[in-house]
């Protein structure tokens, strides 16, 4: 009650003490927030597309794919047949130009294209159909003509065999103002050089997508054919495990029997840790250049309020109230405004981390739809507190010593 009567009877500088915590409390965990979120974020990412093991070319990078794999349709079908192995969804990945009518007036996209085998999917859930239908055909038909077998380029599109069918997202769906049911024009050209057409079967909801990539779903057979890809190029081969926890074991085996590099979703984590930890690092820097600023500012102000007192401390001490007891009122005092600053300062990174959400998501165009660039998670919480509470320990310790050692006679002559 007593570091309670002493706070309330100078406002001001309780107040601008407490302001200078909050302050630091808020910029510790909206740093923090930013590593938790997208390592969070990544981690939700892995686990709702049901991906265990992701296999690339040799040598091949994570996130930046150059290289293909050859024959990547048979070798899928042989992992399959491996122990353990679920399904095996060979995927080709390309850049292609897409418009709704090959007449002049008409806008012309960018979009990546992913070419897929519908009946070797399996479960994942990387495709989100927000109207219409996946891919009706479910076996891929083209890759039995004689058009994709023999390489043949001339007239395959118009074989019975070729579907036409695709998925487009609602990115490219809202820019070439186009429809499920409608037809749109492919082509590896910009000027759209002998454009291929396809009929929209359904649209879907960009996940991982970043907000302004327009992304395209067709026959992998298809995609081959109109890109001239021979040897049924890949760009890498989804694995789905019947027990996730097999992982390493089958990435080594893929490894050394396809000659491959495979990756599993804790390498990808790790790619990641390596950027939080340096952005923590450097967020660690920023704090403890606040914290000592703050901790000057609060030992200060509380050395100036006990030097103010010294007086009233004399007298308490004269009436017999032991060092000690003294000692824990400024404590209790500096502890009071940091506990005070922390949970204002909670309610302040709060709002940071939002604000800054927000603002990244709108300024940076390749941060990911659903990607939550900040988030507050317990362990942020509890370190903030842990933060606040050595704050008050070491900033009231100062003036607490200091009152211990004052001399009782001297303070009641001043006095």
């Amino acid at each position: 009650m007593y570091a309670l009567k002493n706070l309330i009877n100078r406002p001001t500088r309780t107040t601008l003490s407490v302001l200078g915590v909050a302050i630091s409390i808020a910029l510790t965990i909206t740093m923090f927030s930013i590593s938790e979120g997208i390592r969070a974020s990544y981690i939700t990412v892995l686990e709702d597309t049901g991906v265990d093991i992701y296999i690339l070319p040799k040598g091949g990078n994570l996130f930046f794919g150059s290289t293909y794999i050859e024959n990547g349709t048979m070798m899928a079908k042989s992992m399959i047949r491996e122990e353990g192995v679920v399904a095996a969804s060979p995927i080709l990945k390309y850049e292609l130009y897409a418009t709704k009518s090959i007449d002049e007036t008409s806008y012309i996209s960018e979009v990546t294209v992913f070419g897929e085998i519908p009946n070797m999917r399996g479960n994942f859930k990387d495709i989100t159909i927000v109207e219409g239908e996946y891919l009706p055909t479910f076996s891929d038909l083209f890759r039995r003509d004689l058009h994709y077998i023999n390489s043949d380029y001339t007239h395959g599109t118009e074989s019975e065999n070729f579907t036409h069918e695709i998925i487009i997202n609602t990115l490219l769906a809202e820019v070439i103002q186009a429809k499920v049911n409608d037809t749109i024009y492919l082509s590896v050209s910009g000027a759209m050089s002998y454009p291929t057409m396809f009929k929209i079967c359904g649209i879907s909801k960009p996940s991982f997508d970043y907000p302004n990539t327009r992304t395209a779903t067709m026959h992998l057979s298809e995609l081959q054919y109109i890109t001239q890809l021979p040897n049924d190029t890949i760009s890498q081969i989804l694995i789905d495990l019947k027990n996730p926890k097999d992982s390493g074991k089958m990435k080594l085996l893929f490894e050394e029997k396809y000659n491959v590099s495979a990756f599993v979703p804790d390498d990808y984590l790790k790619i990641v840790s390596k950027f939080t930890n340096v952005f923590e690092g450097f967020a660690n820097m920023v704090i403890v250049i606040t914290t000592a600023v703050a901790l000057m500012f609060i030992s200060t102000i509380m050395v100036i309020s006990v030097r103010e007192m010294q007086g009233e401390i004399g007298v308490l001490r004269a009436m017999g109230l032991s060092k000690l007891t003294v000692f824990k009122s400024i404590l209790a005092e500096s502890l009071l405004i940091c506990m005070s600053g922390y949970f204002l300062g909670v309610l302040f990174g709060f709002v940071g981390a939002r604000v800054l959400n927000w603002y990244i998501k709108t300024t940076e165009e390749y941060i990911p739809v659903d990607f939550q660039v900040t988030v507050i998670t317990p362990n942020v919480i509890i370190y903030a507190a842990l933060f606040a509470l050595v704050m008050g320990c070491i900033s009231g310790m100062i003036p607490a010593i200091w009152t211990t050692r004052l001399n009782i006679t001297q303070v009641l002559k001043e006095g």
